[in-house]
C-alpha cells in the first residue's frame, strides 16, 4: 500500500479587490480633518462639591471619596480606593434627560492609580434603576494604562447603543479582578466627535481587510515626534483607530494615536516630500491575513475627538478583498 500523502491543501479564494475612504457616519462625507474637540459642553454631570467646583449637579453615591488629591481641576477630585469586583460609582440626575439631543460624547478626566491585570472599568448608563443600552470598557478609549498620568476620556454617546430616550444615571463599575484604583474628575455630557467608518453592505458581503491606511498631508516636514502632524502639540484626547463588534457591544481591538511617536511606532509610515513642499505621510495598519472580518455589523472605524481641521487633508482608506455571503 503506498503512503498516505498528508500534505495539507490550503484552498483559493479570488476575491473581488475592494478599495474604499471611511466615511462619515452622520453624513456620509469623506474628510477627516474636521474639529472633533469638546467645543459644545451640554452639561457638568460631576466635578465635585469643593469651594470652586461650580456645577456638576448630578448627585454622586458608591464607592469612592471626595479629595483635594485625586483633583484635575477645581478644588475635588474623585478617588475611588481600592475596588472589588461590582463596585461601583454612580452619578445620579434629579430629572431624566436624554443626553444625545445635545451632545455626541461623554468625558472625563481620568488617571489610573492601580489597575491589575485582567481589571476592567465599564462605563454605562441606566434609567430608573434598570441598564439603558450597554456598557463600554473604558480602557478601549485610551492611549495607554500608565499609572499616575491624567488623561481625557471621550466615549461617543453611539458607543452605548443609545437610540434616543431618557437617561438619568452614569456608572463606573469594576469588573472580571478585583483592585483597580482611580482618580475621577469633570464628568461632562459634551461634543463633539466624529466617527469614520467601513461596513459591508447588509447580510450580502464581507470584507477581509488587508490594510488601513491614513494619509496625512501638510504644506511642511517641520514634524516633531511629541506633537501630531505639524500641529503645536500632540492630541488631547487622540485619534482611535479600531475593530468594533457594534452587536456584541465591543471592540475586538483599539489602538489610540497621540503624537508622531505613535504614527510612526503603533503604524507602519513612510513619508513623502514633493517639489511643491507638500510633505505627506503614509501610515499603515496591515494585518495578518483575514485578521481584520468588516460585516455589517463588525466595523472598522477611525474616531476623531481632537481639533484637526487645520491640517491640509487627512484621508483614511481601506483595501480589502470582498466576498459574497448572500
Amino acid at each position: 500500500m503506498p503512503p498516505v500523502d498528508k500534505t495539507p491543501v490550503f484552498a483559493h479564494r479570488e476575491l473581488t479587490l475592494g478599495i474604499e475612504s471611511l466615511k462619515r457616519i452622520d453624513n456620509g462625507t469623506e474628510e477627516l480633518a474636521v474639529d472633533g474637540s469638546e467645543t459644545a459642553l451640554d452639561e457638568i454631570a460631576w466635578n465635585g462639591t469643593g469651594a470652586s467646583d461650580t456645577g456638576g449637579d448630578w448627585t454622586r453615591s458608591g464607592v469612592g471619596t471626595e479629595s483635594v488629591a485625586s483633583k484635575k481641576n477645581g478644588t475635588n477630585g474623585l478617588d475611588s480606593g481600592v475596588m472589588i469586583i461590582a463596585d461601583k460609582m454612580e452619578f445620579v440626575r434629579a430629572t431624566p434627560l436624554d443626553p444625545t439631543a445635545a451632545s455626541t460624547n461623554i468625558a472625563f478626566w481620568f488617571q489610573i492609580k492601580v489597575l491589575p491585570p485582567g481589571s476592567q472599568l465599564k462605563a454605562r448608563f441606566r434609567l430608573s434603576n434598570s441598564d439603558v443600552g450597554n456598557a463600554v470598557d473604558v480602557e478601549d478609549y485610551i492611549p495607554n494604562t500608565d499609572l499616575d498620568v491624567w488623561r481625557r476620556v471621550v466615549i461617543p454617546l453611539v458607543d452605548f447603543g443609545l437610540a434616543g430616550g431618557d437617561i438619568d444615571e452614569f456608572r463606573l463599575v469594576l469588573g472580571l479582578v478585583d483592585g483597580g484604583h482611580f482618580w475621577i474628575d469633570d464628568i461632562e455630557l459634551s461634543g463633539l466627535s466624529h466617527i469614520f467608518r467601513l461596513a459591508a453592505p447588509d447580510g450580502t458581503q464581507q470584507y477581509h481587510v488587508s490594510s488601513l491606511i491614513l494619509i496625512i498631508n501638510t504644506p511642511t516636514a517641520s514634524w516633531v515626534g511629541t506633537k501630531f502632524a505639524d500641529l503645536a502639540a500632540a492630541l488631547p484626547v487622540g485619534l482611535l483607530i479600531r475593530h468594533r463588534d457594534s452587536a456584541g457591544e465591543q471592540d475586538f481591538w483599539s489602538v489610540v494615536i497621540l503624537d508622531n511617536v505613535d504614527l510612526y511606532g503603533k503604524l507602519i509610515s513612510e513619508e513623502s516630500t514633493f517639489s511643491g513642499g507638500d510633505f505627506i505621510l503614509r501610515a499603515e495598519l496591515k494585518p495578518f491575513p483575514a485578521g481584520i472580518i468588516v460585516t455589517d455589523s463588525n466595523t472598522l472605524d477611525v474616531v476623531v475627538r481632537d481639533d484637526l481641521s487645520s491640517i491640509s487633508k487627512i484621508r483614511a482608506y481601506a483595501q480589502y478583498g470582498v466576498e459574497s455571503t448572500a
